[in-house]
């Protein structure tokens, strides 16, 4: 089949086993890049556009496309529709649709490829993903639906399931809403620092957009002001108190709670000193602070022109993408996003994420800390050739990021041990490889007991 295949062009007459049924107009793709399905145009004045699979075809020869079947079996196929169009009439529908319209239409995102649509954002409810579904299987032409929508109630079971496994929350009163993949935590836990793992856990889930921390802990100030998620689209107009300053340019995400904290826009500020002048071209960076909302026909600040220049210059070695294992809120792409460099590893350093749960401990070939996720049960192999498991790891909540690991070693100390850092040597396909041997923990000054560490503020 593969060199059937390899012989279909464009234009080749079609023929069924009664006679000629048509052309090749068109040949579709798998997700692989191979032709699953190609289109006939049975027809000249009125023409009509049936897509056929591969598998009828018995044979390629010098007269055309030879199908297994009567050309009466072609009137049976669904009829081909260029995608953008597919697409209109699917955005239409939804609009149409009042559920939809009043609940989802903002997040839910419509994309088709070669008559397949696929569907993805959030809906409020499971009800609402079945129910675009439906409405895209409808609209003429469609071939297939492939439904990636992420439900409110799978958002806040993953964030669940998250804190529940996590040993240092799991026990914590912690209450988890979300709102089109936006996560609130609210209750109570026994101290600041738990606040901040929940938050971590919760911005680890790769499904939440953003995170607003309502728990409420000794010392706890909660500044709502401060806890917008505010999502600014690349490219979206910036309107300072006065006039238009620029476009949305690329944003910054703060990998602990995966919100917005700053964007960088590129357009012409005045400058206060020579306001006369033709304005050059600039690129600030505009904290979060100063916007005021976001809305369809642009962001809105509550500072003037002359107020955002003054903002920071973008400096690019202020700033690091994410790593490519790190799934971006929506609706950003990994190009859309930057990250504050304080935040990650420093180039050449041993050093952890904010989020908690990657390593970078070695660079790539344009000087890039390669990053390494650590996970739950992950190995964790010692000089001695003894092979624990990565229990969780041990956030320092002055640094904002994690300092030690947490392992389970069997034999020979049956207890779960923590190690610093600076003693991983590596990560790699086989584990986390530390530079001592498991039974020089019990006498190491950081690598004791964890059950003796326990009530120890984190990072002490």
């Amino acid at each position: 089949m593969r060199d059937i295949r390899l012989q279909l062009r464009i234009g080749a007459p079609v023929v069924a086993t009664d006679g000629r049924a048509g052309r090749v107009e068109l040949l579709l793709y798998d997700s692989e890049g191979q032709v699953d399905r190609f289109v006939v145009r049975k027809g000249r004045l009125h023409h009509r556009d049936v897509v056929v699979p591969v598998d009828w075809i018995s044979a390629i020869d010098d007269h055309g496309v030879h199908l297994a079947v009567e050309r009466a079996a072609l009137d049976r196929l669904p009829v081909y529709r260029p995608d953008r169009i597919i697409l209109a009439d699917i955005d239409q529908a939804l609009w149409a649709d009042e559920v939809i319209r009043a609940l989802d239409i903002d997040t839910i995102d419509v994309a088709v490829r070669d008559g397949v649509v696929i569907l993805g954002g959030y809906t409020t409810t499971p009800i609402n993903k079945v129910r675009a579904e439906h409405i895209a299987r409808e609209v003429p032409g469609v071939l297939g639906v492939v439904n990636n929508i992420v439900t409110d109630d799978d958002v806040v079971a993953a964030v669940a399931q998250a804190l529940a496994h996590d040993a240092r929350v799991r026990e914590q009163r912690i209450t988890v809403h979300a709102e089109h993949g936006v996560v609130t935590l609210s209750g109570e836990v026994a101290s600041a620092d738990l606040r901040l793992v929940a938050e971590e856990v919760a911005a680890s889930v790769p499904q939440v957009r953003g995170v607003i921390n309502l728990i409420q802990g000794p010392g706890a100030i909660i500044d709502l002001a401060q806890q917008r998620v505010l999502q600014p689209q690349i490219g979206q107009a910036v309107y300072a108190t006065d006039f238009v300053i620029g476009r949305v340019e690329r944003v910054i995400i703060s990998p602990r709670n995966r919100r917005v904290t700053a964007i960088v826009v590129a357009g012409r500020l005045p400058d206060p000193e020579h306001p006369d002048d033709t304005p050059p071209e600039y690129q600030v960076v505009i904290p979060i602070e100063a916007i005021q909302d976001v809305t369809e026909s642009g962001v809105l600040l509550t500072i003037s022109s002359a107020e955002a220049a003054r903002c920071p210059d973008f400096d690019p070695t202020n700033f690091v993408a994410p790593a490519a294992s790190w799934q971006p809120p929506y609706p950003y792409t990994h190009a859309d996003i930057l990250l504050y460099r304080d935040q990650v590893a420093g180039r050449g350093d041993l050093g952890s994420t904010p989020s908690g749960d990657l390593l970078a401990n070695e660079l790539g070939t344009r000087g890039e800390p390669l990053w390494e996720r650590i996970s739950r049960g992950m190995p964790v192999i010692f000089l001695d050739g003894v092979v624990g498991a990565v229990e969780h790891v041990w956030l320092d909540s002055r640094q904002g990021s994690i300092s030690r690991i947490a392992v389970r070693v069997e034999e020979p100390l049956p207890k779960d041990m923590l190690i610093p850092l600076n003693l991983v040597r590596r990560i790699d396909e086989t584990g986390i490889i530390v530079e001592v041997a498991a039974q020089q923990l019990a006498v190491l000054s950081d690598g004791v007991p964890l059950a003796a560490q326990q009530a120890e503020p984190a990072g002490k």
